[in-house]
């Protein structure tokens, strides 16, 4: 995530930085990292804020993240992201274990419409 060309999602603004924060998956969970100067604010889907500046969080269910600034829903700079988890007991999967697996899934939606597994 940042104003870079070369980001996975890329957002454009005074406050964000080239490279400014990602999302990874650790230990079967989502989380942010923030590489900025200025930080990243997420709200959850409760109005909970959480400030992260060169940082992790957990992101947990749904809600906005802000780069750079607290975003309100809507904005044309708010990020948008729901985290899912999957339960599935397919053929394919039992290939790789002998019981029921769970996959986890974030989804990032800008304000515009775009989005980005």
């Amino acid at each position: 995530l940042g104003r870079a060309d070369d980001n996975d999602r890329v957002v454009k603004g005074n406050l964000i930085s080239r490279i400014h924060a990602k999302i990874e998956m650790r230990r079967g969970k989502f989380v942010l990292i923030d590489q900025s100067t200025n930080g990243t604010f997420i709200q959850n889907a409760r109005g909970q804020e959480t400030f992260v500046r060169r940082d992790t969080t957990e992101l947990v269910d749904e809600g906005t993240i802000g780069l750079g600034r607290a975003e309100e829903p809507g904005s044309s700079l708010a990020i948008y992201f729901k985290t899912i988890e999957y339960s599935a007991d397919y053929d394919a999967l039992a290939r790789f274990s002998s019981r029921a697996s769970a996959m986890r899934f974030c989804c990032l939606t800008s304000s515009s419409g775009s989005r980005s597994p």
